[in-house]
């Protein structure tokens, strides 16, 4: 019986360990770098590229302020320094009255001089000044700008770049320092926590129910279905023509393009197979969007309606399974409050209404956690836990770095708990997870320089032109920035400004949402507190969710903050408002009276709020007034266009535009395009075509226009409309563009 025990506290660490010595065989192969030259070098070993200034006696970068402030650049080039951290010097004089002088790399900017009235530096001193980078991926195109005011010259006479340590070993000591926690809090709570009944693990129904006029289970379960067929039709009303009046956004058209190539070419628009992630811009977009919407592209063709269906079906999914976790953790009032206020919420009903392929993760979130909560009652609800969790992570990259966090302490908290157990079915699942999860991990492998690029007729993980790992916060000063940004959108604005993820006025969740979100947080606090002094787990499996909002919020500190990057947060604020309405009735039920009438009208006040906020909604929503002012989002005409001007076969169709519409509105084939497509700058973290097939990219108004092309652009761009004037064009207008031509 020791021995078991003993084996039941050893399985985590014994874990650990084996992963720590799997990711140190992978990860600590590659020796440090050092590269150093002086900076006239044109072509050093990291390809420094620096101007020469022959009538200057002093070699090396010269700049003279005389007559004005002004930059000079060091510029590497693509593919120069792997992923990792380093020490870069920079070996400088400078005269005396420069006023300021600062260097800047990225976003960050490093004093070099301030109050000096001279610096010299040997080339051949070690000094010189120093600044320390941080990169998750290789540096392309690094530039190193010196700015200067005031009068007077610098000169720059070498550099040295020194690796301090890979990306290989930050990712080891933070795999270290998390497991190392979890180890910590796994150990103490197993040897404090008692073992609880497989009673406690289920349904407790000796709770007061604060919606005493459903008296039966079955009672709840008809509200809730009503409220699902409620949701289901805000959410399926005009799907394919609102929002954009029919035309797609930019985002929803390059995943409905590649799921239509992908189905009938069997390559994407960079030619890879069956890919793990889409290079799409350049950049990359999510892909699990695209397979969904594949077997409606087959049955209904690429249009705005296939595309977005099976987000709006996921939604309604997402109904019921936030339904029953709500029910699990707490009962079944609070389950029905839960599904009222997700069925309602702006946020969730504007995101399954249009076909942005991050806005799929939380509902494969709640998915995962709903069988997961599931599994306290039968193990073999582990496997679609794992599943949904392990598809999840193919919805949103911005959200990688938390969602193992969140998952991860899920787990632990139930084993823990003993609501599940680490058997069989526990370590497959798992495994299940693993397999889903392999295809990523090789995918950051690939394109932070640790292995190259794999395609396969199968399957493919391409390298980015650019991996945004950049978009990851690295310093405080960021972070706290983020944080603020995130607190002022989701309890100040509740909106980020872009039009299509909110509605001014309503918010994500209207303005009662916020008020109900603290009430929420201050409760859970302190469960959290009492639980702390009384010694007993009163938050329960509230947990998960309390948990997954603390997760979020470290999220929230890393990633710049707009509606969609930061929607993993969503679920559990949706959880906080549900929280923060049953604390009021609950507390409203203690009231002494007869029948429980003060509870009846309190909740009969909720519901005609709630209602009344959605008639509202969706009143705005629907009209013609928001929809205009937000169409410029969407390619609403551009269709028609293109298909007049195809109709009579130009030599060519200039087009000042978005490229990936016009790979949707024409379903250009993807062989075609791979073959005849030209890109401005092909290591831009954005691609932008200059042509392909018969369209000519980008502005055309510094242009001869050509007797027999035709012209199509914005209706709101001026420069194109005065250019058709000037020429004699006819114009016509089709939605929100205008199509030129010589006819």
């Amino acid at each position: 019986m020791k021995n078991n025990k003993l084996s039941k506290i050893l399985i985590v660490p014994i874990v650990s360990v084996i992963i720590l010595l799997i990711l140190s065989a992978v990860l600590l192969l590659k020796p440090l770098s050092h590269y150093e030259g002086a900076a006239d070098s044109l072509s050093s070993k990291v390809g420094i590229l620096l101007p020469e200034f022959p009538d200057h006696p002093q070699e090396g970068i010269y700049a003279d302020n005389s007559l004005g402030d002004g930059t000079a650049s060091i510029v590497t080039d693509s593919n120069t320094l792997s992923a990792g951290s380093y020490n870069i010097t920079i070996y400088y004089l400078a005269e005396s009255n420069m006023n300021t002088l600062t260097l800047t790399t990225g976003n960050n900017t490093h004093p070099i001089i301030s109050g000096y009235e001279q610096v010299s530096i040997p080339a051949s001193d070690l000094t010189g000044y120093s600044f320390a980078i941080n990169s998750l991926t290789s540096l392309k195109d690094l530039s190193i700008n010196i700015n200067y005011e005031g009068d007077g010259y610098i000169y720059v006479t070498g550099y040295s770049i020194q690796e301090t340590r890979h990306l290989s070993k930050h990712i080891l000591e933070g795999t270290f320092l998390i497991l190392l926690i979890v180890n910590v809090v796994y150990i103490y709570l197993y040897k404090q926590n008692k073992a609880i009944s497989h009673a406690d693990a289920t349904l407790d129904h000796a709770y007061t129910n604060v919606l005493p006029f459903f008296k039966t289970s079955k009672s709840f379960d008809i509200a809730a279905g009503i409220l699902i067929i409620i949701g289901t039709l805000v959410r399926l009303i005009q799907l394919g023509y609102i929002p954009g009046w029919g035309g797609v956004a930019q985002d929803e058209a390059y995943a409905g393009y590649e799921a239509y190539s992908l189905l009938r070419y069997g390559i994407d628009s960079h030619g890879y197979h069956m890919p793990v992630y889409l290079e799409a811009w350049g950049s990359g977009m999510n892909a699990l969007a695209t397979y969904l919407e594949m077997p409606f592209i087959k049955f209904l063709g690429l249009n705005s309606v296939s595309i977005r269906i099976p987000h709006m079906m996921i939604s309604i999914f997402m109904l019921g399974a936030f339904y029953g976790c709500c029910k699990l953790v707490r009962n079944e009032s609070f389950g029905l409050i839960g599904l009222m206020v997700l069925a309602v919420s702006p946020w969730n009903i504007i995101a399954s209404r249009w076909g942005l392929e991050a806005n799929l993760l939380p509902a494969f979130m709640v998915f995962g956690t709903y069988f997961l909560l599931k599994a306290m009652q039968n193990k073999y609800y582990l496997y679609p836990s794992m599943i949904c969790y392990g598809l999840s992570l193919y919805c949103y990259a911005a959200a990688w770095v938390v969602m193992p966090l969140i998952i991860g302490c899920s787990l632990l908290y139930l084993l823990i708990k003993k609501y599940i157990k680490p058997d069989k079915h526990f370590f497959i699942s798992l495994l299940i997870l693993a397999i889903l999860a392999a295809p990523l991990l090789l995918f950051v492998l690939v394109n932070t320089d640790h292995l190259v690029e794999i395609v396969t007729p199968i399957m493919s993980v391409p390298r980015l032109t650019v991996f945004r790992s950049s978009e990851v916060a690295l310093t405080p000063q960021v972070m706290l920035q983020n944080l603020s940004d995130m607190f002022n959108v989701l309890f100040v604005t509740q909106d980020d400004g872009l039009g299509v993820n909110a509605v001014p006025g309503y918010g994500l969740y209207y303005f009662v949402g916020p008020i109900f979100i603290v009430i929420g947080i201050i409760v859970s606090i302190y469960k959290i507190i009492k639980s702390v002094i009384v010694k007993k787990d009163i938050l329960s499996l509230n947990t998960v969710f309390v948990v997954w909002f603390i997760w979020c919020l470290l999220h929230g500190c890393l990633v710049e903050t707009d509606i969609t990057r930061i929607n993993v947060i969503y679920v559990p604020l949706t959880y906080l408002i549900a929280e923060g309405l049953y604390t009021i009735l609950e507390g409203v039920c203690k009231i002494p009276s007869k029948k429980n009438m003060p509870v009846i009208i309190t909740s009969a006040l909720v519901a005609i709020m709630y209602t009344g906020l959605l008639a509202s909604f969706e009143l705005t929503y629907m009209s013609k007034a928001y929809n205009t002012d937000n169409v410029s989002h969407f390619d609403h005409g551009l269709s028609r266009c293109l298909m007049e001007a195809k109709m009579k076969n130009p030599e060519a169709i200039y087009i000042n535009i978005l490229y990936p519409m016009i790979l949707f509105e024409d379903k250009t084939p993807a062989p075609n395009f791979v073959r005849t497509v030209v890109y401005k700058d092909v290591h831009a973290a954005f691609l932008e075509p200059e042509s392909f097939e018969e369209y000519r990219l980008g502005d055309f108004t510094d242009t001869e226009p050509e007797e027999e092309a035709f012209y199509i652009c914005k209706e709101n761009d001026q420069a194109a409309i005065s250019y058709f004037n000037e020429h004699g064009m006819t114009q016509k207008q089709y939605g929100t563009y205008i199509l030129a031509s010589f006819e």
